[in-house]
């Protein structure tokens, strides 16, 4: 019966409850737990795993470097200025007041690192979708679009992330 409950549970596309059934039977079975437990343990499982995916997939598409992160981030070289800022950004509220962050620099000050961490956390924290490219990648790809008069095709695509760094 287990081997056609897991192959059901795949079918129904519930990779985690499917990968976990057996155990969390024996252990519901040893504990003694009702029909809602077992059923909510696997249900929090599925849910984890599903958050855990798409997060990864976020991440990935992305295209944010796996380096810029808070953690290694040097906020000594950021201005004191957008040093105060980040707490504000980090709430994310600037995304749902379609607001915009913009970051000048001279070069090597960490602006790109700034934002693809900033970008990396939204994604973590909210399970916003970021986009993250240097500008002239991003302006090289309109202009080819462009070129191809394909211009609304490519900012549809750019439009589907909550946002774009």
């Amino acid at each position: 019966m287990k081997t056609n409950t897991t192959e059901l549970l795949r079918e129904l596309k519930l990779s985690a409850f499917a990968s976990n059934f057996e155990e969390v039977e024996k252990k519901a079975t040893r504990a003694n737990w009702s029909y809602e437990k077992f059923l909510s343990e696997l249900s929090t499982m599925e849910r984890d795993h599903r958050v855990e995916q798409k997060t990864q997939r976020l991440l990935k598409q992305s295209k944010i470097p796996p380096q810029y992160t808070l953690d290694d981030m040097d906020q000594r070289l950021l201005t004191a200025k957008l040093r105060k800022s980040l707490a504000a950004l980090l709430k994310g509220e600037f995304v749902y007041e379609a607001g915009n962050v913009l970051a000048f620099g001279l070069p090597g000050r960490g602006k790109s690192h700034f934002l693809g961490a900033l970008g990396r956390e939204l994604i973590l924290r909210f399970n916003m979708s970021v986009y993250f490219s240097p500008t002239f990648k991003l302006v090289e790809k309109l202009l080819v679009a462009k070129k191809e008069l394909e211009l609304e095709k490519a900012l549809k695509r750019f439009d589907k992330f909550d946002v774009v760094f």
